[in-house]
């Protein structure tokens, strides 16, 4: 029969990180390859218990009990949050998210649990990027309709900024453009304008492309409507300066309107409207 000791010695060489635990959740064994992914010396982890290697944001789900209660059980191998990783953290507070598949060994004197530890970083990374990829407008590199809807669902930029400046953007004489010059010559021009807006803008402003040439800005913890004004007078500049292009040169601009939160509201949606309503009233004066 084989012994821990035995167990040990095979685990040693397997490349997945693996750990053994009590049924109180401590660490009794760990292999190189754990030491290797979390930073820890075999001295500094054994005796530890499970949750130290649990991110603050995943602690509330308590994972050192659920591991306890299933090695006290005699259950089958499960593997935890299979389809979500634990937010784990190495030696330097770095969070590393993994997913776990538990074993147990079980006898009339001890219950010791095995854990393999799968890093699921390139999952996470790869998620992150497709999520990122569904909320970006392809030609431009700005956020697209879609983050758009969910900024105005959400609600989360009133909770997370003190001022908030909703800037509505109407190109003018962009029809023109796609109709004598092609579809090709009128994404060139889109993208050189929204590179534009972007070089003005701070990274923390959101920036969304929600129709052919309609733009919205998000401009996060601005201090006053005269800094508004002074920004969106600065996009109508930039728009306004003469675009080069391979076919020919072009003039445009934009008709702008801008509010304030919580100045002049406090709902987003009806900010956007009313952002909207100003921007259709310098429209029809331009005409």
């Amino acid at each position: 029969m084989l012994t821990q000791e035995n167990i040990e010695d095979i685990f040693a060489f397997i490349g997945d990180p693996i750990l053994m635990v009590n049924d109180k959740s401590e660490i009794i064994f760990c292999n190189d390859a754990f030491c290797k992914m979390f930073g820890y010396s075999t001295v500094e982890i054994i005796g530890s218990s499970l949750n130290s290697l649990i991110s603050e944001d995943n602690a509330n789900l308590n994972h050192a009990d659920l591991v306890s209660n299933y090695i006290k059980s005699n259950a089958p191998p499960m593997t935890m949050m299979a389809r979500e990783a634990i937010q784990c953290v190495n030696s330097k507070g770095q969070s590393i998210p993994v997913n776990i598949s538990l074993s147990n060994i079980n006898s009339d004197t001890e219950n010791i649990g095995i854990a393999i530890l799968h890093d699921f970083s390139a999952i996470e990374k790869e998620k992150k990027e497709q999520e990122k990829l569904a909320r970006t407008d392809q030609l431009t590199g700005l956020s697209n309709r879609r983050h758009f809807d969910e900024l105005l669902e959400q609600g989360s930029l009133l909770y997370e900024n003190s001022t908030i400046g909703v800037i509505y953007i109407d190109l003018n004489k962009f029809k023109p453009v796609n109709d004598e010059y092609g579809h090709e010559t009128g994404d060139t021009v889109l993208h050189i304008i929204s590179q534009r807006i972007s070089n003005i803008l701070r990274d923390t402003d959101i920036t969304c492309r929600i129709g052919g040439d309609e733009f919205v800005i998000f401009a996060l913890n601005i201090v006053s409507k005269e800094n508004l004004s002074h920004l969106s007078q600065k996009i109508s500049n930039s728009i306004s300066n003469t675009i080069h292009t391979a076919n020919t040169t072009f003039s445009l601009g934009a008709s702008i309107g801008a509010c304030l939160y919580p100045e002049d509201g406090t709902d987003i949606k009806g900010l956007v409207k009313l952002a909207d309503r100003k921007m259709y009233d310098e429209k029809k004066m331009e005409k």
